[in-house]
Order: C-alpha cells, then structure tokens, then sequence
C-alpha cells in the first residue's frame, strides 16, 4: 500500500473513532479527491458542513468535488462562497478560476487567476493559468512578465506548466519539448508502473485511447476520422475510454461506431 493509501485509510479510521472531528473529515475529503474517489471526497466534505456550517474549508472541498464530477456551475457558486470569506486564500482562488472557466465565464475566471496570482506571485503554475486566459481574452496587461516567469518557470525545470497552455508562447520548439516532457515525466511519477508485456504476433492488436474530449470537442472533431480509418483497416480491437460522458452530438456517434468498444468511464475513481 502506498503512502497516499495509508494516508486515506487512516483518516476514515480516524473519522470512525471521532465523527465530530472537523478537520479530520476536512483532510479525509483533500485525501479521497486527490486518489481521484470523488464520491468519497464529496461525502466527506458534506459531513464537514454538517459539523460547521458554511465554513470556508468544507464549502471549498465540496466545490472542488462538484467541479471533478462535472457541475461547474454548482462547484463555483460554492468555491465564490468560501472564497469570500477567505479572500486571502490562493488555492480557493485558483479552484474557483478553475470552475469559473468550466462554467463559460471567461473574464469572472481570468479575474479569479488574478487574485491568486497576486497573492502567490511566485507559483508558476497560477502564472501559467492567468497568462493563457489573458491571452484568450486579448486583455494584454503585464503579458510580457507574465510571459518571462511561466519561460523561466520550464528552463528551471518546474513541471508545473501545461503544455497546451505554453503552446500560446512565443517559444522555440526546444522550448515546448522540454514543457511537455517535464509535465509528462510529473505525471509519470504518480502512476503506478505496468508490469512487463508482450506484444502477441497474431491476431488483431487491442489499443486503447483515454481522452475527455469524445465527443463535440477540438478531440473528437480532429480524431473521429482517424478512429474511422482504422476500424476500416480491420487491424485493431479498438477502445476508446470517455472520461466524458456522452453528449449526444454526431460525433459521439461515429466515435461510438468507430470503436470496437466505447467505455464511459468518467464516473470512476
């Protein structure tokens, strides 16, 4: 078992021997939402409520919770509550940019970014987020230092960056390789290893593809006729994982159809 694991059951170890402790049902929400059991994080954060109402802490966890189970308009009505009461708060901040954003209000979460920005100056991840989403909204202030702290973010190797947002900056390629690299050997790490395999020399191969964007998203619109073209040829058992669920647009269909097997996972841990 890992230490995150161990950390997980001993919190809800500890909220079973004391069911009133407020900040153990707080850290037992962080710890079942950072696993990725969001149903648990969600739980926990409510029992949190039940014990202080409208605290801050537990509104944030709750919000961050409705936000990973796709409710971005829930999740930032309740990250802006806790987020007034502790304006001072850069991660509540940040989760509420995140959600913000989600919800289709652009200039509300650039505003978010800012504040967090602000009050961590120095986190280049924040810098990051606010950088991209001035450059979507063609809001040009203090662009160029934002841009000089997220460049020298990834040459100091801080794999903080995500690589579709620096793909905005007027970078090398040099540059974006090392981006995506760093962000990639960080994500790595987190993942357990696969243990050995072969590659059977008969039969149709059987790949898989993961994506949040199966559906009527710059993903599917740029791969359905890929996944198309490959059923055709008949080589592969192909399944495609849907960490979104299912949209109804055509292009969920012809994905669906496409795919050997399309599985909607997007509801587990």
């Amino acid at each position: 078992m890992g230490a995150p694991d161990q950390e997980r059951r001993q919190l809800r170890e500890a909220v079973q021997r004391q069911p009133s402790d407020f900040i153990a049902w707080v850290m037992l929400a962080d710890a079942e939402l950072e696993a990725g059991d969001v149903a648990r994080g969600a739980a926990a954060a409510t029992q949190a409520l039940q014990l202080r109402d409208d605290h801050p802490e537990a509104l944030a966890r709750l919000g961050r919770a409705r936000w990973m189970q796709g409710q971005p308009g829930d999740a930032a009505v309740l990250l802006r509550r806790a987020a007034e009461q502790v304006p001072q708060h850069p991660g509540i901040a940040l989760w509420l940019g995140h959600a913000l954003e989600d919800a289709g209000q652009p200039e509300a979460a650039a505003d978010a970014y800012r504040h967090a920005h602000r009050l961590l100056p120095g986190e280049p991840y924040i810098t990051a987020q606010l950088l991209n989403w001035q450059r979507r909204l063609c809001d040009w202030r203090d662009l160029d230092r934002l841009s000089a702290l997220v460049r020298r973010a990834v040459a100091q190797g801080q794999a903080v960056v995500e690589p579709f947002a620096f793909l905005s900056e007027d970078a090398s390629a040099t540059e974006q390789l090392t981006c995506a690299r760093q962000r990639a050997a960080a994500i790595g790490t987190d993942l357990p290893a696969l243990p050995p395999t072969t590659v059977r020399d008969h039969g149709r191969l059987r790949v898989g593809f993961l994506s949040n964007g199966f559906g009527a998203h710059p993903t599917g619109l740029l791969t359905v006729a890929l996944f198309e073209q490959l059923a055709l040829a008949d080589r592969l058992d192909l399944h495609l994982f849907a960490l979104n669920g299912d949209d109804g647009s055509d292009i969920r269909v012809r994905l669906q159809a496409a795919a050997s097997v399309l599985h909607e996972v997007g509801g587990q841990p």
